[in-house]
């Protein structure tokens, strides 16, 4: 085992400057077999769950952290400072997610925290003194050692024996570390070595140099740099790198530093919770009773009726032992509310099983008419949560958005979305770091064009070793092909998701913070990430069919005076299956594509069951049955 942990390393969320994918990381971390791996981007914590996530499945402790920006008064001229800070346990965890909504609120440029708000989160928490740009560091850059010793005994005051001096190994440390020794010894805290890894392997220094000089705009000949040593090292490569820019610091005390590294990590105990609920009971103490008195005391009468209660009983029961009662009264809420003002909303896919779902109005499809199966939607074993993705006019999303919000405000809460490096943004920022031809970007475009249809998320040399113009641009550029694959899957902007809201049945600090994009206000997780924790996400989906359709109700009832009921509009119409069965499907919601008309020439449909089955057949894995399927039919037919 390599007995070194990088508690200092910033991954892609250190948007444009920090290189590379999380489970790189993770992965080299293992390969070391080093006993853990930390994470603290600058000012977020926008990568901790994935972090936590792919570390764990490596087999290695995982460190939540986060380098802080610190300033010494909320005004706009108090310059900001890093500040390492590692989680230690889980109410260090809730305290940092605190720290970092904080940071959102207070923002200028970036998120900011003052000492103040660090002495009353601090509970929890291991704080490194930071990087050369931290306040200790800089007091003693500017000559100011009074100064610096006093944000030391600040520092020391608020966080105590969880409190250490971070000492590096780069340019900028050389002159800072013996003053950084001097104050620990004086004031007994241990010394921990940390080299601020800012890519996974020494390897990928020309990538790292590159993302800086696109980020910067230079155009000339050499690359902004950060220097050597800037990656994952080893305990070995780390004593070598202190032993040569400190040659005073003699071998025992430099050992102790890197055995610190080891120390602190198993201090580290957080693991998350999954919760215990995943609505509050905003119902009440007995959702099921409310679901119920929805359900039967609605004066509902059916021609079958006892096949009708026996099925609702059955979904009631299953519903009932999973516990879903209050999501089904919370989709119900939502899409009654939605329908009340006018706002078209509907879902699709397997809820269209659910006897319940039509009853509460959430879908109007009767599953017993059109014989839909329940157990495709929900069942005793499913082991996720059932997936009402609700369709909404797109001119009207934000209207559901900001009912939910301002109707469940202590609980639903907008996801943050990662924008990645693509083929587009590939092809085009390294055209520009690089000065490629028009015909270089255009065929590095298409070759990882072809990437990304092959669902590579984490991309690999020999994955683009058939493509010329790698071969071609290795010549002018050695080492291109390893840049790509370093850049591309790579966080490149963080947003607020289209459509998706996550609900807490409590405090969610326990999960994410909340942080800021364009003034909107975010969660810290995105969908996966929510996902992982075991929380409830709906998808509130704009779509531009479901307008069109909205749209053209509105106008013929403008032109003609006509309430049209889409309802009440016939599934049985000769003429539009006909049209269907000929593939005339111009606009027609997941019909327009090739693949569906094809199936539609093979199947012609002469049913609204048929148009149903050619949509189902149309999903990788089912449609190698259509052959098989049309086949029945014409024996059927016979």
């Amino acid at each position: 085992m390599d007995r070194f942990v990088s508690l200092h390393r910033h991954s892609s969320f250190s948007l444009w400057d920090g290189l590379d994918l999380t489970v790189r990381a993770a992965d080299f971390a293992a390969k070391l077999e080093q006993p853990a791996l930390a994470l603290t981007d600058h000012g977020n914590v926008f990568g901790a769950i994935e972090h936590y996530r792919w570390t764990s499945d490596r087999g290695l402790k995982p460190i939540v952290g986060c380098e802080m920006y610190v300033v010494d008064s909320l005004d706009k001229e108090s310059p900001r400072r890093h500040l390492t800070v590692l989680v230690k346990n889980r109410r260090g965890y809730e305290n940092l997610m605190r720290l970092v909504t904080l940071g959102y609120q207070q923002q200028y440029y970036k998120p900011r925290v003052t000492f103040d708000d660090l002495e009353e989160y601090a509970s929890g928490l291991i704080v490194l003194s930071g990087c050369p740009s931290g306040h200790v560091s800089k007091a003693i850059e500017e000559g100011d050692l009074a100064k610096a010793e006093a944000y030391f005994i600040r520092l020391l005051d608020i966080f105590g024996a969880d409190f250490y001096a971070e000492i590096q190994h780069h340019e900028r440390a050389k002159a800072l570390v013996p003053y950084l020794i001097e104050f620990a010894n004086k004031h007994r805290v241990r010394c921990v070595a940390t080299n601020d890894a800012h890519y996974v392997e020494q390897e990928d220094r020309p990538a790292h140099d590159l993302l800086l000089k696109i980020k910067s705009g230079d155009k000339g000949e050499e690359n902004p740099t950060y220097g050597a040593g800037f990656h994952m090292v080893t305990r070995e490569e780390m004593r070598g790198y202190l032993a040569a820019m400190h040659p005073r610091v003699g071998s025992r005390y430099l050992e102790s530093m890197l055995d610190e590294t080891v120390e602190i990590a198993e201090k580290v105990d957080f693991t998350f919770e999954r919760p215990e609920r995943m609505l509050p009971p905003l119902w009440g103490q007995e959702p099921m009773q409310r679901l119920r008195e929805l359900v039967f005391y609605t004066g509902r009468q059916w021609e079958r009726r006892s096949e009708y209660l026996a099925r609702m009983e059955e979904e009631l029961r299953v519903i009932e032992k999973l516990g879903y009662a209050e999501y089904f009264l919370l989709t119900a809420d939502v899409t009654s509310w939605a329908k009340s003002q006018g706002i078209l909303i509907g879902p699709r896919g397997s809820v269209c099983g659910s006897l319940l779902a039509y009853v509460l109005g959430i879908t109007k499809v009767d599953p017993i008419a059109h014989q839909t199966m329940f157990e495709r939607f929900l069942h005793d074993e499913k082991k996720s949560y059932p997936d009402i993705d609700l369709d909404i006019d797109s001119r009207r999303r934000d209207e559901v958005h900001q009912y939910v919000l301002t109707s469940y405000p202590e609980y639903a809460f907008p996801i943050v979305t990662f924008g990645r490096w693509g083929a587009g943004n590939v092809a085009n920022d390294l055209s520009t770091g690089l000065d490629l031809t028009e015909r270089d970007r255009r065929d590095l475009r298409e070759a990882m064009d072809d990437v990304k249809r092959a669902r590579v998320f984490v991309a690999k040399e020999e994955d683009l070793d058939s493509y010329p113009v790698f071969l071609r641009l290795e010549r002018l550029h050695p080492g291109i092909r390893r840049i790509v694959t370093r850049l591309y899957s790579m966080v490149r902007y963080v947003g607020r998701h289209p459509g998706g809201l996550c609900f807490v049945p409590g405090n969610h600090y326990r999960w994410f913070g909340i942080a800021k994009s364009k003034d909107e206000f975010i969660t810290t997780g995105n969908f996966q990430d929510v996902e992982y924790c075991g929380l409830l996400k709906i998808d509130f989906l704009g779509l531009a069919a479901v307008a069109s359709v909205a749209g053209a109700v509105e106008r013929i009832k403008a032109r003609l005076g006509d309430d049209i009921d889409l309802s009440a509009i016939p599934l049985d119409d000769v003429e539009v299956l006909r049209r269907f069965a000929r593939a005339e499907t111009d606009g027609v919601f997941q019909f327009e594509t090739r693949g569906a008309r094809d199936i539609l020439r093979q199947i012609e449909p002469d049913s609204f069951a048929e148009v149903a089955a050619a949509t189902a057949l149309n999903r990788p894995g089912v449609s190698e049955n259509i052959g098989a399927y049309v086949s029945g039919k014409v024996e059927t037919r016979r």
